[in-house]
C-alpha cells in the first residue's frame, strides 16, 4: 500500500464534498505522494493510466479517476517561491486556486490540514480565489460558473473581478477548454459571455 513507505495527501472535490455534506459519491480525489519515477512505475504498471500536462497521472480505479502527483512535480510547488524543505501540509492549501481546495487530508496522520480561506468558505459559502497564478485560467473563468451553479454558491468579489478580466483574454477558447477537460462542452460561448455580462 501506497501510505506504508510514502507521505500521502488527499485533496480536491472529494473533501469539498464531505465538509458540504453532499450525498452522491464524490469521484474528484487527487492523491500527493512523495514517491519517485520508479515508485509510480511499479505502483502503476497494473493499471490504465496516462499523464497530464503538468506531470501527473490519471489512474483508472473501478469506475473513477484518481489524479496522483508526485511532490516535486506539482504545478503550484514548481512555480511558488519555496522550495521542499518545510512541512508540506503547511504549504499546499494556500496554493489552491479556490478556497473550496484550500485543505488536504493527511492520510498517515490523520488529520485536515486547511488555511483561513477554507474556513471562510465553510462560514460564506462564498467561492473565492486563494492562488491566482494557475496555468490554465480560461477553465477556472468556465469552472468558477459550474461550481457556483453545481452547488448554489456565490462568487467573492475578487472572483467576480478576475471572471470580468480573464474572460476577454480567452474569448473563442471556452469550448476547446472544456472538451478537453470534461469531455463536453457545457457552456457555448455565448452563455459564457451572458453569465460574465450578468456578474
Amino acid at each position: 500500500m501506497l501510505s506504508q513507505d510514502h507521505a500521502v495527501y488527499l485533496f480536491s472535490g472529494i473533501i469539498r464534498d464531505f465538509f458540504l455534506r453532499r450525498k452522491e459519491k464524490s469521484r474528484d480525489l487527487d492523491i500527493i505522494f512523495d514517491g519517485d519515477e520508479k515508485t509510480t512505475e511499479n505502483l502503476l504498471k497494473n493499471h490504465d493510466y496516462r499523464k497530464n500536462s503538468f506531470d501527473g497521472y490519471k489512474v483508472r480505479v473501478g469506475e473513477g479517476d484518481v489524479d496522483l502527483w508526485h511532490i516535486q512535480n506539482t504545478w503550484a510547488l514548481n512555480h511558488g517561491q519555496t522550495v521542499l524543505d518545510f512541512d508540506l501540509h503547511t504549504y499546499i492549501p494556500h496554493t489552491a486556486f479556490f478556497n473550496f481546495s484550500s485543505i488536504i487530508y493527511d492520510y498517515k496522520a490523520k488529520k485536515f490540514h486547511f488555511s483561513i480561506h477554507f474556513q471562510r468558505f465553510l462560514r460564506d459559502l462564498h467561492i473565492d480565489i486563494v492562488y491566482q497564478p494557475n496555468p490554465n485560467q480560461a477553465l477556472c473563468v468556465v469552472n468558477a460558473f459550474y461550481y457556483s451553479e453545481k452547488y448554489n454558491l456565490r462568487f467573492s468579489p475578487r472572483l467576480k473581478r478576475f471572471v470580468q478580466q480573464m474572460y476577454p483574454r480567452y474569448m473563442g477558447q471556452y469550448e476547446v477548454v472544456q472538451w478537453k477537460h470534461f469531455g463536453k462542452v457545457l457552456y457555448e460561448e455565448k452563455e459564457i459571455k451572458m453569465r460574465v455580462q450578468g456578474l
